[in-house]
């Protein structure tokens, strides 16, 4: 039978229009919202300067659209970002602006999602939470600048949103969905794994509550299985609590074979007994494991299917199984970054490489995932492979141009990422987030979390015991079958609050630790704190407020808090009351004294207001007066970093941050090019130091010369040079007076004077009024104008302490071409063929002596970076990379090392530890002196072979040197990397005490 048109179905467009705008209070807030949220994130997008990572995202981002293809590399992450940039570039160009558009509508998204989790937040609380999002400091920096974080906020919203509907649900499409936003994930960032493994391991232990609360079908297997996962859990801390000892003692890490320093053996013991326990540990938590598998396995057989749970675990790990590759391959002692395969290589050698291990490993996991997929539910996995896989594979091969790219996307992203754990880019201390981040920015959401908890402790202590022993007595009785009512329903705020914590300690216990990371310890706190502060306003009787003119009480409740506050500051700050009649004086006193006048009469009017309103209601409107406060000033914050301080380094959210001097030296060089050439001919040279983000600005001058490391007459002989302050010298010298020089500051790192905390500087600082005050002035104002007067460090946004110049030379005939940049006409004569002063001095010398290879063996190096010849002829080599001193004989033989890494500390010093070593000396009488870079330290290493600490951390004035002046003359990038003078170094004799210079800058010298 034919269905005629009036008999099928009414189409939407058959729809009244009125029925789609049909908007509820709700959804006008929602409108309100979105709109909020696309004005602040595109408002003067493309104003700040492009960052050091972000360059090198638009720099590959722009190869991709230019046609030159793109590579997936570890180092940078994912490639989802680069693929959406160019897809961005190829349909609006190339542009600072539209380089962070795809940031941006991840960030409106965010705000636009907490939509979906009204069901859960409560509509109030949702409404909450999407407001928190917008004016989240980090949540704002972030989703204007490109990076992995925007993208990796949307699917983390996506997979929690996704879990709670499957384990409401159980509807296929959810499971279907979640394997498309994890391929997502893992294509943008290796935080995914932390997302991940954080809603596995609620998910398993849901599971495990519901086991031991629902009927077993065998009854005699529970109590075994409850022994089992509480063993597994005993031994898991166990292994967690050595592991965290080990590595805070710096006990980690492997030891050389090479004969080194007195006390190695013992380190070595201590680290191999640590190292020990931890795995006997892990591996008693293995066979728990399994032996609970086992158990629930044997009970429930396919019954173990009705647990919700269970599939998304498998969705979840089948997925994630092969890219764990890394793990078993290291504790092999491979390295799972070695891709290469030796030549001479058999078939059957080749399984002993590292490249065939790897191999192996990872066949062998895909295999299990493959396997246990078709066990648990082959059609729902066939269609989860199937989404999942097109996906990852189509993003990593960058659309099958780059075959490689499923093994360095499989492999190498987690391979690389844990190495970088090791590294501990940026150094920061462990207490980096809950002490600077969040109290400096994200305290709403922070305290809103505290709330969430207490009155989740508060409802919890308030259960009526009946009913749960009532429960608890249905569990227990026994029962041939398990049912779909026999699963217990999805605790999903804490599931958010869980991800909050966990979130927390994973970020805090990773080696690399950076402020970005930030946005993902902050937004599960957002989510929790929306849910805690919608509830509050739910359960309001604003009826009753009505009624009792409780709108007094609300005006009240922020003057009497802002007064009482302002009494307090003054009370507690640097100029305090009642100490003089000079104006400063006075004017402190009136600030108390009217503060606390208005805080007592807002109390004593309040109190009264109280005894008619009731008190308890009163306490409800001071609790949502405070968020409110809270509210505004992060509004406040967010407002001023992101408009206001976007390029300048007194902000904390920021690290190797690009400053304001790298466009005003492309404004400079564009109005040059224009005015010279009519577009971008200019001719524009520029070395390593400033490649990124150079590369990036300046990729339209088809006249650009990139000279890296040697800059040479040839290469300089152009009309605008930029360099960076390690070829300055160099630069100078062939350019002679022929060009005028401009200084600006091209990268800043915030303010670090936050390193090495312990309980005497924090107590100095607190019961000092002058710090208290500079420490609120940097908080409330990021002034840093009296600490820096106390600390004697000029914080001075131009002379800013903890950053890295570049210098611009405008040629002077051109620059008097350009009135608005020369002083006067000015002859050069000929300078295509003006001489070379060093010309008759240039010799090439070939190495009389060459020995090492690439590798971490003893007697391979991984990034030498200095070198020095002892009194006997001896030669000492720093191998950064190896975190080590080499010493070798005159022809290249193997004697000594030294050294393993180690990160120290103010607690454990060990100084056999290094942390990537960049420079080294050695005296007349055979001590050497090393320059411990990322530890901030110089080593001394004495003929016998004993390790000490020279100036450092432990010392508060090498301290200041190694954070202040270091970073000026150190031909390294980064703020704290001591350099030692080149040459051998002399020690004082009793004849001539002669200074030992460890480094020197344009500012100072350190002498010791």
């Amino acid at each position: 039978m034919t269905t005629t048109t009036l008999e099928r179905p009414p189409s939407v467009l058959d729809r009244p229009v009125a029925t789609v705008f049909a908007l509820s209070w709700e959804k006008v807030l929602y409108v309100i919202l979105i709109v909020g949220a696309c004005i602040t994130r595109f408002y003067n997008l493309g104003v700040r300067t492009m960052s050091h990572d972000e360059s090198l995202h638009t720099q590959f981002a722009w190869y991709l659209w230019q046609g030159r293809g793109f590579q997936h590399s570890p180092l940078m992450h994912g490639v989802l970002r680069f693929e959406v940039t160019a897809f961005v570039y190829w349909l609006l160009g190339d542009t600072d602006f539209t380089s962070r558009i795809a940031p941006a509508l991840m960030g409106v998204a965010a705000v636009a999602l907490m939509f979906y989790f009204r069901r859960w937040l409560g509509r109030t609380g949702a409404l909450v939470a999407s407001f928190m999002i917008l004016i989240s400091p980090f949540m704002l920096y972030y989703t204007r600048y490109l990076r992995d974080e925007p993208f990796v906020i949307v699917w983390g919203l996506l997979v929690a949103l996704l879990v709670v509907r499957y384990m409401e649900t159980r509807a296929n499409k959810y499971l279907y969905w979640l394997a498309a936003v994890t391929a997502l994930f893992y294509t943008t960032m290796e935080a995914s794994y932390i997302y991940v493994a954080i809603s596995m391991l609620f998910l398993g232990l849901h599971l495990v509550r519901e086991l031991f609360a629902v009927r077993w079908p065998k009854p005699e297997l529970r109590q075994p299985f409850q022994i089992a996962f509480f063993v597994t859990l005993i031994a898991l801390v166990v292994a967690g609590g050595f592991l965290f000892l080990g590595r805070r003692s710096g006990l980690s890490g492997t030891e050389t074979a090479v004969p080194s320093v007195p006390g190695a053996p013992a380190t070595a013991a201590a680290a191999s007994a640590t190292s020990q326990v931890a795995l006997i540990a892990v591996a008693v938590a293995l066979i728990g494991l399994a032996a609970g598998f086992y158990f629930v396995l044997r009970a429930f057989g396919n019954e173990i299917r009705r647990f919700p749970a269970v599939d998304l675990l498998m969705v979840f790990g089948l997925f994630v199984l092969p890219q764990l590759t890394a793990f078993p391959v290291l504790f092999l002692g491979h390295d799972a970054q070695n891709y290469t395969i030796p030549a001479g290589t058999t078939f059957l050698s080749f399984f002993g490489t590292d490249a065939g291990v790897t191999a192996t490993v990872c066949l062998l996991l895909l295999a299990v995932s493959i396997g246990v997929g078709l066990l648990w539910d082959r059609k729902r996995f066939l269609i989860c492979a199937a989404i999942f896989y097109s996906i990852f594979i189509t993003l990593f091969t960058t659309f099958f141009t780059n075959g490689w790219g499923v093994a360095t996307g499989t492999i190498g992203s987690l391979a690389y990422w844990l190495a970088q754990q090791g590294v501990q880019r940026g150094g920061q201390p462990w207490y980096y987030y809950m002490v600077i981040n969040l109290p400096m920015y994200e305290f709403l959401p922070t305290i809103g979390a505290l709330f969430a908890l207490a009155l989740g402790v508060r409802s919890w202590l308030k259960l009526d015991p009946k009913a749960e022993a009532a429960e608890t007595d249905g569990a227990e009785t026994g029962g041939a079958t398990v049912t779909q009512s026999d699963t217990l329903p999805f605790p999903v705020i804490g599931y958010f609050g869980f991800w909050g914590v966990m979130s927390l300690v994973a970020f805090t216990i990773a080696g690399e630790k950076m402020p970005w990371l930030t946005t993902h310890i902050t937004l599960p706190f957002i989510l929790v704190s929306g849910w805690a502060i919608g509830m509050f306003i739910d359960r309001t009787n604003w009826r009753l407020f009505r009624e009792r003119r409780a709108w007094l009480v609300a005006l009240l409740l922020p003057v009497t808090v802002v007064a009482l506050a302002a009494a307090l500051g003054s009370l507690l700050g640097a100029t305090p009351p009642f100490q003089g009649s000079q104006l400063s004086q006075l004017q402190a006193t009136g600030v108390f004294v009217s503060g606390a006048l208005v805080g007592i009469i807002g109390a004593i009017a309040l109190y009264g207001l109280g005894a008619q309103l009731g008190f308890n209601h009163v306490l409800r409107l001071a609790v949502l007066s405070v968020f409110g406060l809270l509210a505004l000033l992060t509004a406040r914050t967010a407002f001023i970093a992101s408009y206001v301080n976007y390029d300048d380094a007194n902000e904390f959210l920021v690290y190797a941050h690009g400053a304001l001097g790298v466009k005003t030296v492309m404004s400079q060089i564009e109005d040059i090019s224009i005015r010279l050439n009519d577009g971008f001919g200019l001719k524009v040279a520029y070395d390593s130091d400033v490649a990124w983000p150079m590369t990036w600005y300046l990729r339209n001058y088809t006249n650009q010369v990139y000279y890296g490391d040697q800059p040479t007459r040839e290469a300089l002989n152009v009309p605008v040079v930029i360099s960076g302050p390690k070829h300055w010298s160099k630069v100078e010298a062939l350019l002679g007076d022929r060009y005028y020089k401009f200084e600006y500051i091209r990268m800043v790192w915030p303010m670090q004077d936050y390193f090495n905390l312990n309980w005497q500087r924090i107590s100095y600082a607190l019961g000092n009024a002058q710090y208290r005050q500079a420490i609120w002035n940097i908080w409330y104002r990021r002034d840093y104008t009296l600490y820096g007067q106390l600390t004697s460090t000029n914080f001075d946004l131009s002379q800013w302490p903890v950053s890295e110049r570049l210098r611009l030379y405008v040629r002077k005939d051109i620059a008097s071409q350009i009135w608005s940049y020369g002083v006067g006409p000015t002859a050069l004569g000929n300078t295509t063929t003006a001489t070379d002063p060093y010309a008759k001095g240039r010799q090439v010398i070939q190495a009389a002596t060459v020995f090492g290879s690439s590798g971490a063996q003893p007697g391979q190096f991984n990034a030498p970076r200095g070198v020095a010849v002892g009194p006997d002829g001896s030669i000492y080599v720093a191998d950064s990379r190896n975190n080590r001193i080499e010493k070798f004989d005159s022809t290249g033989k193997l004697l000594l090392t030294w050294g393993t890494f180690g990160s120290l500390d103010a607690k454990t010093a060990d100084p056999g530890k290094f942390n990537e070593p960049w420079g080294v000396a050695v005296a007349a009488d055979g001590t050497v002196y090393v320059a411990d870079s990322y530890n901030c330290t110089i080593r001394k290493i004495s003929p016998e072979g004993e390790v000490t600490t020279l100036a450092g951390k432990s010392s508060a004035t090498a301290m200041l040197f190694s954070r202040t002046v270091a970073s000026n003359f150190s031909t390294s990038a980064m703020p704290c990397s001591p350099a030692l003078a080149a040459g051998p170094l002399r020690t004082a004799s009793s004849a001539s005490m002669k200074p030992l210079v460890i480094g020197r800058s344009r500012y100072a010298a350190k002498i010791l």
